[in-house]
């Protein structure tokens, strides 16, 4: 019997970020493999969201290189990026609702913009 080795669905390598003169990330090195759950924690400001938003390529980085399902994402056009985008799922902090909206209607609103799903079908998905 042959184990094969996981899938890597997030490589980091030497990852290295600024805000202007001040470094955040020096050097961050992480995998993430199919089905593994990873918490990301420490203190405010030492950059936890800052590598979400690297990890989503909101913003560039200095130094290091960021695949995603296998993908460089500093290759990427965007609309290989935007089409990357649709398979990521983020869950912000404080749960970033839409107030005027039923926590159904928060959920339904992804499918809705980036599926062809029936109303039905939605409706059901979020119950």
């Amino acid at each position: 019997m042959t184990d094969s080795a996981p899938n890597k669905v997030i490589e980091v390598e030497g990852l290295v970020t600024h805000y202007g003169p001040r470094k955040i990330l020096d050097g961050v090195s992480m995998n993430v493999v199919e089905g593994e759950i990873m918490v990301i924690m420490g203190g405010s400001g030492s950059g936890k969201s800052t590598l979400l938003r690297y990890l989503m390529s909101l913003e560039a980085q200095t130094a290091g290189t960021i695949k995603i399902l296998g993908d460089d994402i500093a290759s990427l056009s965007m609309a290989e990026m935007f089409a990357l985008r649709k398979k990521i799922g983020v869950a912000f902090q404080g749960g970033a609702l839409f107030s005027s909206m039923t926590v159904g209607e928060n959920i339904m609103l992804p499918l809705y913009e980036h599926t062809k799903l029936d109303m039905k079908t939605m409706e059901i998905m979020t119950r």
